[in-house]
């Protein structure tokens, strides 16, 4: 008989103080969505600065305006050096990128579509 889950194929196991086994997307969820939320609900804070780089700040502001409305969010795009973003179209590593992470900002659109989010 198989086993149900193949170990070897796991990367990574996260367990909860109480020993509960934790998902990696529950991981992020909490730690980049959640924790901050609630901080910055309990210190009063009422605007973020958005940094990240410049290929993936669509998708960023568009995900962290959907989950916090009620905050300002300032965005600081950086441009990487390893990717010459204005230039896409000659480097297939940059399309490539450049694809990808426009797939996942319309993942990301559907998805806040489909729960009813309000973005502003």
């Amino acid at each position: 008989m198989e086993p149900i889950i193949n170990w070897k194929e796991i990367k990574t196991v996260l367990f909860d103080m109480d020993g509960t086994l934790l998902d990696l997307y529950f991981d992020y969820y909490f730690w980049q969505e959640y924790l901050p939320e609630q901080w910055a609900k309990k210190n009063n804070i009422k605007t973020f600065i958005l940094i990240t780089s410049n290929y993936h700040m669509p998708r960023a502001a568009l995900e962290f305006k959907a989950l916090m409305p009620n905050f300002e969010i300032i965005t600081h795009p950086i441009t990487p050096k390893k990717h010459d973003i204005s230039n896409w179209m000659h480097s297939f590593e940059t399309f490539s990128l450049i694809f990808i992470e426009y797939s996942k900002f319309l993942i990301a659109l559907s998805k806040i579509k489909i729960l009813n989010f309000q973005v502003i």
